[in-house]
């Protein structure tokens, strides 16, 4: 067994060091630009912006409240009246139509303030002015419970992709390693029990790569998910 490991480390030397895959390794965007597109992108903190901004049109529009109780009217008519007029001169009748042209304009402004209204607006203002500060502060709040998911999955897909390119190095070595074994027993310098140990270590190494894929893609969906665009630089 020593004397077919110093071969197999012979053979490796000769070859030169082992590369991850160009499927197995890649690189990620830095991790403040996906951060920048996880709050951009995040369904959640633009629902809570967008109840932040209605509560201060609320805020606004009860500032302008007073505009509620001021009315303000007019009217303005034009018409024609015709009469007959008998005029007596003497003993002959005179007798005429007249036409008339009358002009009415009436303006007028007019107030009224309910006084219940007017007594609660400063409570009314400043629950609105409080809910809006708590507004703010759960948007806050979801921004930060949203960057630290972001920077928690970025290491963890970090440690996924090293660890798959670890499993791709140590697979290759195994593969390497039952090719020379596989040499070996052919020409009657090992045993079998030996080469199927090698067999199945390179078996096992197999079974951690794909292992380790599919936590590397897994944890790869889930912060393209969260971020909302593309992570791969």
């Amino acid at each position: 067994m020593q004397h077919f490991l110093l071969l197999l480390i012979g053979s490796i030397v000769l070859l030169g060091p082992l590369s991850a895959q160009d499927e197995v390794a890649f690189d990620l965007r830095p991790l403040d630009v996906l951060l920048q597109e996880a709050e951009r992108n995040s369904p959640v903190l633009q629902f809570e912006k967008i109840d932040a901004e209605l509560l201060y049109s609320d805020l606004r529009l009860l500032k302008k409240e007073w505009a509620n109780y001021i009315a303000v009217s007019a009217s303005y008519q034009v018409g024609n009246v015709q009469f007959i007029d008998n005029l007596s001169s003497g003993s002959t009748p005179d007798v005429r139509t007249v036409t008339r042209e009358n002009v009415f304009a009436v303006a007028g402004v007019s107030v009224r303030i309910p006084l219940s209204d007017f007594l609660t607006k400063n409570e009314r203002r400043r629950q609105l002015e409080l809910r809006l500060d708590q507004e703010r502060f759960d948007l806050h709040h979801k921004e930060f419970e949203l960057r630290e998911l972001v920077i928690r999955q970025y290491n963890d897909l970090q440690r996924a992709l090293r660890i798959l390119e670890i499993r791709d190095r140590d697979l290759r070595f195994h593969e390497l390693a039952t090719e020379t074994a596989e040499r070996y027993f052919r020409e009657g310098s090992m045993g079998l029990d030996e080469y199927t140990s090698t067999f199945n270590k390179s078996n096992e190494a197999e079974i951690r790569l794909a292992e380790a894929q599919l936590d590397a893609q897994l944890l790869y969906l889930l912060l393209k998910e969260l971020v909302g665009a593309e992570i791969k630089a």
